[in-house]
């Protein structure tokens, strides 16, 4: 078998290292992307569990100035620990529903909206519990792990009056 010196083409090893920069390549590129989609799709969860505490923070502004808005309850009077207010099977007034901090877990589909579970918290504060600070949290799973994930919005009524 005779070589020439002058033979045109590439080597094995030309084309193996070829492949390893290409290979490089798209794997970072894949990487990058998927990172993308991670905390695109982060954003968009974060967006809708906002606008689901909004929504809530929206209905407790609507009963403090209007309480005939939820018939049978007061607002600033007892309350469960946890609850959120939910529309009625009935009629166009709001209901307030109970809710557990741990039903996220849990098969209930109490305040729940899709995958998010909605609670509110009613505490007293300031001066001799002048006024009324509402917090809601929206708790969910984040998409393809078991870490949960909230967002947590504080509304502050003053006697009579909201911030």
């Amino acid at each position: 078998m005779s070589y020439k010196l002058n033979q045109i083409g590439d080597t094995i090893i030309e084309v193996m290292i070829a492949m390893a920069v290409i290979g490089l390549t798209i794997g970072g590129a894949y990487g990058i992307a998927n990172r993308s989609l991670q905390a695109s799709r982060g954003a968009q969860e974060r967006g809708e569990a906002l606008k689901l505490a909004e929504a809530q923070l929206e209905r407790i502004r609507a009963v403090t100035n209007d309480p005939n808005r939820l018939p049978g309850s007061d607002l600033f009077g007892q309350l469960p620990e946890r609850f959120c207010i939910q529309n009625s099977d009935s009629s166009e007034d709001w209901v307030v529903q109970s809710t557990e901090l741990d039903a996220l877990q849990s098969d209930s589909q109490d305040c729940k909206d899709g995958l998010y579970h909605v609670s509110v918290s009613k505490d007293n504060v300031g001066v001799e519990n002048a006024s009324t600070q509402f917090t809601v949290l929206v708790q969910w799973f984040q998409l393809g792990s078991s870490n949960i994930d909230q967002v947590s919005i504080a509304y502050r009524v003053v006697q009579g009056e909201d911030e």
